[in-house]
């Protein structure tokens, strides 16, 4: 699951990064959204990880 995970947010992150719209000293502002859509999207997956593992290896 974890490679899984890994694969789903590396090579979008990685596509980002390398895009010059991600560029800070160019467009500030896009990068502070995409900064901000990268945390959320890490929040969302660490929290779905801490669930599957309560309800199904911790909670039973």
């Amino acid at each position: 699951m974890g490679v899984f995970l890994g694969v789903f947010l590396f090579w979008p992150a990685a596509v980002l990064l390398l895009a010059g719209y991600a560029n800070p000293q160019r467009r500030p502002i896009a990068a502070k959204i995409m900064g901000g859509a990268g945390a959320l999207v890490t929040a969302a997956v660490l929290a779905g990880s801490a669930l599957f593992v309560w309800d199904f290896v911790i909670s039973p």
